[in-house]
C-alpha cells in the first residue's frame, strides 16, 4: 500500500461520515420546517443539502483531485507503507467498523435519555404527583433512532461497505 493510497481511503472515509453524519440532522431541520408556516424557510435547509450532497460525493468519488490539488502525496521520504500482512481491504472494513461503532456510542445514551422521558411524560400524565416535561416533537428521538440504526447496518454489512470502497478505489486507481 502507498501513502497515496491511504490518504485515498481516508479522503473516502471522511466522505462517508460526513454524509451519514449529515443525514440524520437534516431530518430533524425539514421536520422544524414541516411545523412552520414560512415557505421561505425551506430555502436553507435544501442549500445545506445540496452542499453537504456535493462535498461527500466529491470526497468519495474524487479523492485523486483532492490529492493532487493540496499536494498530499509530496514529501515523503518513502512512497511504500510496510505493513507486513494488513492490506488495504482490513483496513477499510476496520474504518467501517469503527465509524459504525462511533454512531452507535455516540447516539445511545441520547436515545435511552430520549425514550425515558417519553415513558416518564406518559406516566406523569396519570399521576400529578410527577412534574410533567413540556411537549416537543420527537425530532431527537427519530434523529437518535436512525442513527443507531445506521451504526448497526454500518457494523452488521461491513463487509459489502469494504467492497463498495475498494471496488471504488481501484476504480480510481485504474482511471
Amino acid at each position: 500500500m502507498t501513502k497515496k493510497d491511504l490518504i485515498r481511503l481516508v479522503i473516502k472515509l471522511m466522505g462517508v461520515l460526513a454524509l451519514l453524519n449529515s443525514l440524520p440532522a437534516l431530518i430533524g431541520q425539514f421536520a422544524f420546517i414541516a411545523g412552520s408556516d414560512d415557505p421561505k424557510l425551506i430555502l436553507w435547509p435544501i442549500l445545506i443539502l445540496i452542499t453537504t450532497l456535493a462535498l461527500s460525493a466529491l470526497l468519495i468519488f474524487c479523492p485523486d483531485s483532492i490529492i493532487r490539488f493540496f499536494r498530499l502525496d509530496k514529501g515523503f521520504d518513502d512512497d511504500q507503507i510496510k505493513l507486513d500482512q494488513l492490506k488495504s481491504e482490513k483496513l477499510i472494513s476496520i474504518a467501517v467498523l469503527i465509524i459504525g461503532g462511533m454512531f452507535i456510542v455516540h447516539s445511545l445514551a441520547p436515545l435511552i435519555i430520549e425514550l425515558g422521558q417519553k415513558i416518564y411524560a406518559s406516566v406523569a400524565e396519570k399521576d400529578p404527583f410527577f412534574p410533567s416535561f413540556e411537549n416537543t416533537d420527537n425530532t431527537r428521538l427519530y434523529t437518535n433512532i436512525l442513527q443507531v440504526l445506521l451504526g448497526f447496518f454500518l457494523i452488521t454489512n461491513y463487509q459489502r461497505m469494504t467492497h463498495f470502497l475498494a471496488k471504488k478505489s481501484t476504480d480510481n486507481e485504474s482511471v
